[in-house]
């Protein structure tokens, strides 16, 4: 096999810098991160003097969320600014107020509306949520007169927990700023759905593993896309669609992939689980290495 050219020296030395960035900005281990923000979200959300602590965990689990989080704290301005990172027309902002406090709960006299709705307007944000330990109800009814949002510690934090295992896109995320009294169960049904997702790669590419190791194959290791549905359709609740499984099985015969092979209307693994395993986690690796954090 010829060998390849080399890269000049200077060039291979600013690939390996940028590498080594790029790697040292990916996220931490995820269920680490989610375990130490919601011990701090509760710590320092329960009590009267760490207000900057709970602003700054505050900020964390809406960057783990997949949000830039700008902490700004101080007169006159958001605690935290959120941005949706996306296309000018589906870019959104919204600026977090967080309010900790000993009792546990957030009273009236606590929350200036009108102070946040001049926030709005200085941040050019579109949406605002207050998040605290709990709150009192005449601070709820003024939230949805004045169109805030309220988040509980314990939403945020379920929030964060649920996203690790399913996530679902920033603009997914919108229901919960867009809509008064909006909280988890806004997005549960997306979550399940994107969690099903997963769950449904994964069984497919289980069944074609089992098939092509089979003793007796029936065709070489291939199945129809009609077999994997019947067979899926059995072990999954609720029962994928035919489209989910084509779905997943196009994604699977992508050249990023390469999990299977497709030969007409039938397909075949051609990878081990643990190599698609591998590509996937370095897919991730990388692009979770371009996140520009706020904080």
């Amino acid at each position: 096999m010829p060998r390849q050219p080399r890269l000049p020296a200077q060039t291979r030395r600013n690939y390996l810098s940028t590498a080594v960035v790029l790697r040292s900005k990916g996220l931490e281990s995820d269920s680490l991160s989610v375990e130490r923000i919601a011990e701090e979200l509760r710590r320092s959300g329960n009590v009267g003097d760490a207000f900057e602590d709970f602003e700054l965990a505050v900020a964390k689990a809406f960057e783990l969320l997949g949000f830039r989080a700008e902490h700004l704290g101080g007169k006159g301005r958001t605690d935290v600014l959120l941005q949706a990172e996306l296309s000018s027309s589906e870019r959104y902002r919204v600026i977090v107020d967080a309010k900790s406090s000993a009792s546990g709960v957030i009273t009236d006299n606590a929350v200036k509306f009108d102070a946040l709705k001049d926030h709005l307007k200085k941040h050019r944000a579109d949406y605002g949520v207050v998040v605290g330990p709990d709150f009192a109800g005449r601070v709820k009814e003024w939230a949805t007169n004045n169109k805030f949002n309220l988040f509980t510690i314990e939403d945020l934090i379920g929030l964060v927990e649920r996203q690790q295992h399913a996530p679902l896109t920033v603009n997914e995320l919108r229901q919960l700023f867009m809509h008064p009294d909006a909280d988890l169960s806004t997005v549960e049904d997306a979550y399940d759905q994107a969690g099903q997702t997963s769950l449904l790669v994964a069984k497919i590419l289980d069944m074609l593993y089992q098939e092509a190791n089979d003793e007796d194959p029936i065709a070489d290791g291939y199945m129809s896309l009609e077999n994997l549905h019947f067979a899926i359709r059995k072990e999954l609740s609720p029962r994928p669609t035919r489209d989910s499984v084509d779905s997943c099985l196009d994604f699977l015969s992508s050249h990023v992939v390469r999990a299977v092979e497709r030969k007409a209307d039938r397909y075949r693994i051609i990878d081990s689980p643990s190599n698609v395993a591998r590509r996937l986690s370095v897919i991730g690796s990388n692009v979770s290495g371009l996140i520009v954090k706020g904080i």
